[in-house]
């Protein structure tokens, strides 16, 4: 008999909120150091007190970290026996992805960049993700023999050849968001063959006590190799991929049905996809010139370094959520966002 694996994991969903926080984080944050939001010298003192910080380190690991839960989810719904044919998974993934990035590019830009055609072929903005992601589905069915096949050492072989292309750089072929492609499918892959191997590998990493290894080459990469959000070098592949292993793990082995706050957590958490598309677009008009006059915005910056990047951040990421909730209460909603039961992107 096959084992099946569960249809839905609260160590993974949450997992995955963590990671859509620290990206609503990271944009909020570089946009206090942008010069085209807060009037000078705030950007500058922003710029000198968390650039380095926002720009090299926790969107290093959240980016790949969803990839990498993308690619466990895509890969319980393999091994459950989900998808029969390429055409079925392009189409359902188009349908998740590529429709709602049609529809809320237009509007975007519209809203905030004006209108061009460009993006309909390539990508926008913060919505390039969504284009890769349906490639990286793709291309993982193509694969998905090698995954399962149980040949660990051919399963080896295919993820080492996904992290050699990450070292490429960015693809010139930017046709739907292929540019990104080789940079992160090496995560998906591992969290696609982590589906397949997640046993073996939990009994490991605790038997061999790997957490504290693991967690020193991450901490070793990040002070001697410290690689820009955007660059791609050897040391950040290896470091974000000891940290995405660190925390699988560790979310892994927390009890999280034991606690009362886990429902509204998994809650929100399926929410994730429409606080990816929004909190952006949301971002820039609670920072806007606009905004800036009905509220003493840039005087709060000034006098309050710390908290205010915090309250940014998360007035950006409830009124995304808010937005998102409401959105699903309506069919169209449902459509662009995914069903409140649905937890995949």
């Amino acid at each position: 008999m096959i084992k099946m694996r569960p249809v839905y994991k609260s160590d993974i969903a949450i997992l995955r909120l963590l990671a859509i926080v620290v990206v609503v984080s990271f944009h909020a944050y570089g946009m206090c150091y942008a010069e085209a939001h807060l009037p000078q010298p705030l950007p500058k003192v922003y710029q000198e007190t968390y650039e380095w910080f926002n720009q090299y380190i926790p969107i290093n690991v959240a980016i790949p970290l969803f990839v990498f839960v993308s690619g466990y989810l895509f890969g319980m719904q393999l091994f459950n026996g989900k998808y029969r044919s390429l055409w079925q998974v392009a189409k359902e993934k188009f349908l998740r992805l590529m429709v709602p990035y049609y529809f809320f590019v237009p509007i975007m830009m519209v809203t905030y960049s004006g209108f061009e055609l460009e993006p309909f072929y390539t990508s926008y903005w913060h919505l390039w993700f969504l284009p890769m992601l349906w490639w990286m589905f793709v291309v993982t069915f193509l694969v998905r023999d090698i995954i399962f096949s149980g040949k660990k050492w051919i399963l080896f072989g295919l993820i080492l050849v996904a992290y050699s292309c990450a070292l490429l750089g960015d693809f010139q072929f930017y046709l739907f968001g292929l540019h990104s492609f080789n940079k992160l499918f090496c995560y998906f892959l591992l969290g696609v063959a982590a589906v397949k191997h997640e046993e073996p590998l939990i009994s490991a990493i605790k038997k061999y006590h790997l957490l504290s290894p693991l967690t020193i080459i991450y901490s070793i990469t990040i002070i001697w190799f410290p690689t820009e959000y955007g660059d791609m070098s050897l040391a950040l592949l290896i470091g974000s991929t000891c940290a995405i292993i660190v925390l699988w793990y560790l979310f892994h082995i927390i009890p999280w049905n034991s606690f009362i706050i886990t429902p509204h957590l998994l809650s929100i958490s399926a929410c994730s996809f429409g606080i990816y598309i929004f909190h952006n677009w949301i971002e820039v008009y609670l920072i806007s010139s606009t905004a800036q006059r009905l509220f003493p915005i840039a005087v709060f910056a000034a006098q309050h370094i710390i908290l205010f990047p915090l309250l940014f951040t998360l007035a950006a990421f409830v009124i995304s959520l808010i937005l998102t909730k409401l959105m699903l209460k309506t069919n169209i909603g449902q459509m662009l966002l995914g069903s409140k039961r649905l937890h995949i992107w």
